[in-house]
């Protein structure tokens, strides 16, 4: 009997093409340990992870013995479309290239992790300042988590974060 890799394969290769059909395509890595019989420790792997949008709506992952930006530029050498992903350098020549046809859009979940959690560092040597951007980050979760209770459709969403997320010019001055 094959080996379930082996059977797997046709599956997997059909998910990848619906995957890459998308519209849009959410991407990012993982660290991953991996036991290496030629180190004395483990070493760091990749398992990338490619998600389609709701017309194809499949997870493929791929694993990379790096992470250089070979991994995801050769997963993606057939995709057309919006790629959101983290700010890694990495997806830079994808986004760069015209006749790829890749629109960047990066990912506020991550960015705002990284960007709440330097404002939450921050506290300790500029608490006024820091706390204020803490609370503008607060805002932007509000008008996410009201679009979500409200089951608003992607217009109405879109409506909603203009309405309640663009800088105020009153403010500005």
């Amino acid at each position: 009997m094959p080996a379930l890799p082996e059977l797997a394969g046709p599956l997997v290769g059909l998910m990848k093409e619906q995957v890459l059909s998308s519209k849009a395509v959410q991407t990012g890595d993982t660290p991953v340990p991996v036991l290496d019989p030629e180190l004395p420790r483990t070493r760091t792997g990749r398992i990338w992870t490619y998600v389609g949008d709701e017309r194809h709506p499949y997870t493929i992952y791929d694993y990379t013995a790096n992470r250089s930006r070979e991994g995801p530029d050769e997963f993606l050498k057939p995709f057309r479309g919006v790629l959101e992903a983290d700010a890694y350098s990495g997806y830079d020549a994808i986004y760069k290239d015209p006749e790829r046809g890749v629109i960047e859009v990066a990912c506020w979940a991550r960015g705002a992790l990284w960007a709440r959690r330097k404002f939450f560092e921050a506290q300790s040597s500029d608490l006024t300042r820091s706390t204020v951007m803490l609370a503008y980050i607060r805002l932007l979760y509000d008008v996410e988590r009201e679009a979500r209770d409200r089951e608003l459709d992607a217009e109405d969403r879109r409506a909603l974060r203009q309405a309640r997320s663009r800088p105020n010019p009153d403010l500005l001055t």
